[in-house]
């Protein structure tokens, strides 16, 4: 597995575990041969945790969700007769 970290290895040496990832790029960290981690620079993290989010665009219905047959009719509210309080 080239270019990942055993998980004693990246233990043991951990500073140059950490400025490698700085210096780098994502640091895979394996366990048994089994890719189990990923260290990020922090501004790589930032940016894709930002991609994740949605903006408020995506929010926000479409143009065409405006459609006024979507809308109930507007009728007029049928009345009812007042109780005759004695």
């Amino acid at each position: 597995m080239d270019g990942a970290w055993q998980v004693h290895e990246a233990e043991s040496r951990f500073s140059a575990f950490l400025e490698t990832g700085v210096r780098e790029g994502s640091q895979v960290v394996a366990d048994g041969g089994v890719e189990t981690a990923v260290l990020q620079p922090a501004g790589q993290w930032r940016r894709l945790r930002e991609a994740e989010e949605p903006g408020l665009e995506s929010l926000l219905p479409t143009p065409e969700a405006w459609v006024e047959t979507l809308a109930p009719s507007r009728r007029r509210p049928r009345s009812r007769p007042v109780p005759a309080f004695a």
